[in-house]
């Protein structure tokens, strides 16, 4: 993939290509994923043609076609006339935003909170599964520290999550830690924010505190 890279650098250079109005000061034309290529230009044909040539030279290189049953071609502000002749002359077949990859929501705009059920839901899901009563404090802790965390991560990896979806996810972590459920009523014994102490030793000993040792 980094043979791509350097040919949409130079043809870019070279030839009159229009960037995608978000990505111009960046110099944006495409974003890799594991077996997915998202490829960003203007919507007139010559800047489309440039991209696919492009991948073309790098398709005869590498030996790695372009699937056409998979792939669609993504539209804003678009005249109708412009958009059905990009079509027509390039096979592709327009597609809807958003949609999911990887069971995250791909999206043309910011995301928003509705957009993040999933992440929240499956959260909640794995700790069902966990079958939390059952463990101590401190194995929940390294539940919440190996597992829930990176459910977390993985979609940060890709997206800016809002600051409404983290603090949800916060306060199921916090309400798993202490009561083994996504939802906690009481007050706690301790703080949040001593139990996110960098210390392990303070953490091992407020696990014991909380378990009556």
């Amino acid at each position: 993939m980094e043979y791509l890279l350097r040919v949409l650098s130079y043809v870019t250079e070279i030839m009159n290509f229009m960037y995608h109005h978000l990505c111009g000061k960046m110099q944006l034309t495409d974003l890799m994923f594991a077996d997915d290529l998202l490829m960003f230009g203007r919507g007139d044909p010559n800047s489309i043609m440039i991209l696919l040539r492009s991948f073309a030279t790098f398709s005869a290189a590498s030996g790695l076609p372009m699937n056409g049953q998979k792939s669609n071609a993504y539209f804003n502000g678009v005249a109708s006339d412009v958009k059905a002749d990009i079509l027509k002359v390039f096979g592709f077949i327009e597609g809807k935003l958003p949609f999911k990859y990887l069971g995250i929501s791909i999206t043309a705009g910011k995301i928003k909170k509705k957009d993040c059920h999933v992440l929240m839901d499956t959260v909640v899901e794995r700790i069902r599964g966990f079958g939390a009563k059952k463990l101590s404090y401190m194995g929940r802790l390294v539940l919440v520290n190996a597992l829930l965390t990176s459910i977390y991560s993985y979609w940060a990896n890709i997206i800016i999550i809002p600051k409404g979806v983290l603090v949800r996810i916060t306060a199921i972590c916090r309400n798993y830690l202490l009561d083994g459920t996504s939802e906690y009523l009481r007050v706690p014994l301790v703080g949040w924010e001593n139990l996110c102490s960098p210390d392990i030793h303070f953490c091992i000993r407020i696990n014991y505190l909380l378990a009556g040792v």
